[in-house]
């Protein structure tokens, strides 16, 4: 019996014994462990005939050559080895980059940029790779034609530059002694997607701004001299200037206060799917705007109000304090056109704003071939507070049509004027205002004001309504009927379900209708409506290009980190390629035609 007993115990520590080793294979990264910690930026194919292999298949029928065949080339004539024996094409495949000290010409960064190949030993890897060379004394082999030199480290072929082989001596030394490497600075959701996903790729932001963040700076503090220099003459470009600022403003707070990115692929054979994380450092203003409001929605009620046909279709759940970011970053871009009394009367109409909006909106825009512009577009977004948002409304109609931007414009010779109408007509009970936006250059003969009138006719009108739980806006030729259908939803709270297009580009990602913002795009659409603003129409109508499929995203911002998805199914990108392929036909006939006498 005792017999019986240690043997089961014996089978229990044996089996527990295997499922310890295959975990901590399974979580080991060989290709991390030999990246070095305070790389820039490092790129990895997980099992690169699989990957490679669902690449070929999503591409399959879109390129007369496919990923593998042409990465296999590459690599083949690198080394000299068309079939690639000396490889483990099973293996994983990297490249990364580190960044080097300043080099004394330039005082600027530079960076070592290195290859990992999976060997399966490394000495039948140079034997079977004719390019590359018997290693020398300190284990450097130099590659046929090339200015570049192969290095054993770890269970992979490290490739760089020849100039650089004292680095790859050294980061391969580091393999061997267990220094620190990537795998010991990344965050346990960046190694998982690392081993897990298809394809990923990293960036250190940190890291970039620290090695780079100079260069960038002096970029911008030459773009600025220069503008200012313009300005002498044209005193708007100051004011161009100082608009600039606020776009430098927010690259500096992107670099500043970011922490990774990362950017992961997972072809399928119908669809290629993008996972997306931005990081912020903990404790910057970035990381406080990426984290849970517990006062949100689980799912956004307008998302059904997203359109089948639609070019851009959008539902967000509303974050007060990124209203707030996006409200403040307005009034910093616009208040160099006005005094500053009457940037606090917007700065406080934006404020006000925010504080009576509920915790959903929707925007939705398709191309309008009969109206000018050649769009229509709806919005929707929900309100807590009816009184609150009507006083903001009222008093930004008031600003727009008597205030300082329409004069900032027209010192650039831009012609900007508003005609507001309250209560221009009324559905169910419900006051409908109209606005007309009108642009005009102030030399009506310059070939740009025959541009702009080609592009927006006699103006972009508006229809505005506001219901109690509702504000709702529409453009295009059939904006009257737009607005009264939603006017009617609104009053009946009953908001619809997504469905037809919408639905099948939401089901592309999971967990999409709990998301914090969710929509959808379609390319085909969208070239119509810039063929459409074109002042000499394009010889090819794509509305007449079949398309029912759309690129979707999905996003949610959670513990300093923004993750959004996105799904390109196949049928989106087969479209595509039909609409340029009818696009350059009719491009070839009209060629023809004005060759023939």
């Amino acid at each position: 019996m005792q017999v019986k007993n240690l043997a089961k115990r014996g089978l229990v520590c044996l089996f527990l014994t295997l499922i310890t080793l295959v975990s901590v294979g399974f979580c080991a990264d060989a290709v991390l462990d030999v990246v070095p910690q305070g790389s820039l930026f490092c790129v990895k194919v997980n099992n690169f005939d699989a990957a490679i292999g669902q690449l070929d298949q999503f591409t399959m029928g879109l390129a007369p050559m496919t990923p593998s065949m042409m990465l296999r080339m590459q690599i083949a004539g690198l080394l000299g080895d068309p079939t690639l024996s000396g490889l483990n094409t099973a293996g994983n495949f990297a490249v990364f980059g580190l960044p080097k000290e300043k080099t004394e010409e330039t005082g600027e960064p530079d960076l070592y940029v290195v290859v990992l190949l999976p060997v399966k030993d490394y000495q039948q890897f140079v034997s079977a790779s004719p390019s590359v060379g018997e290693p020398d004394a300190q284990g450097v082999s130099k590659i046929a034609n090339k200015p570049m030199v192969a290095v054993k480290a770890g269970s992979f072929a490290m490739l760089g530059k020849e100039a650089d082989s004292a680095k790859l001596i050294e980061i391969a030394k580091a393999v061997s002694s267990g220094s620190n490497s990537m795998a010991k600075s990344i965050d346990a959701d960046m190694a998982k997607l690392a081993t897990e996903m298809p394809i990923w790729a990293y960036g250190d932001i940190e890291k970039i701004n620290e090695v780079f963040g100079p260069q960038i700076q002096k970029a911008f503090a030459e773009a600025k001299t220069q503008m200012q220099q313009q300005s002498a003459g044209m005193p708007q470009m100051g004011k161009m200037s100082e608009m600039m600022n606020v776009y430098f403003g927010l690259i500096n707070d992107f670099l500043g206060q970011g922490k990774y990115a990362s950017v992961s692929l997972k072809p399928e054979p119908t669809v290629l799917r993008i996972h997306e994380i931005i990081a912020a450092k903990p404790g910057t203003d970035m990381a406080g705007l990426l984290t849970v409001d517990s006062t949100l929605p689980k799912t956004n009620k307008l998302a059904g109000l997203m359109e089948d046909g639609a070019a851009i279709n959008c539902a967000a759940k509303v974050q007060s304090k990124w209203m707030e970011k996006c409200g403040k970053l307005s009034m910093d871009f616009y208040k160099s056109m006005m005094a500053q009394e009457e940037a606090d009367k917007w700065q406080k109409i934006m404020n006000d704003g925010v504080a009576a909006m509920g915790n959903t909106l929707m925007m939705t825009c398709k191309a309008d071939t009969a109206a000018k512009p050649p769009f229509a577009v709806k919005y929707v977004v929900e309100i807590k507070d009816k009184a609150k948002y009507q006083q903001v409304y009222d008093e930004s109609m008031k600003l727009m049509t008597e205030g300082a931007m329409a004069d900032f414009y027209k010192e650039m010779g831009v012609d900007i004027k508003f005609d507001y109408k309250k209560a221009a007509s009324s559905h169910n009970g419900v006051a409908i205002d109209s606005l007309k936006y009108s642009i005009e250059m102030t030399d009506t003969n310059s070939p740009q004001a025959m541009m702009i009138k080609q592009m927006y006719g006699e103006g972009i009108n508006y229809l505005m309504a506001l219901t109690d739980n509702y504000f709702i806006a529409t453009i295009g030729s059939d904006k009257e009927a737009a607005i009264k259908g939603l006017i009617d939803s609104a009053k009946s709270g009953q908001m619809k379900a997504p469905s037809g297009e919408v639905s099948a580009a939401m089901a592309l990602i999971e967990g999409s209708a709990e998301a914090d913002f969710v929509g959808s795009i379609n390319i085909v659409r969208l070239m119509q409506m810039g063929m459409s603003f074109m002042p000499m129409p394009m010889p090819i109508p794509f509305d007449q290009i079949p398309t029912t499929s759309n690129i979707a995203f999905a996003g949610k911002v959670a513990d300093g980190k923004l993750v959004a998805d996105v799904a390109i199914p196949k049928q989106h990108i087969q479209e595509l390629m039909t609409g340029m392929q009818m696009l350059m036909m009719q491009q070839m006939q009209q060629q023809q035609q004005m060759q023939t006498p």
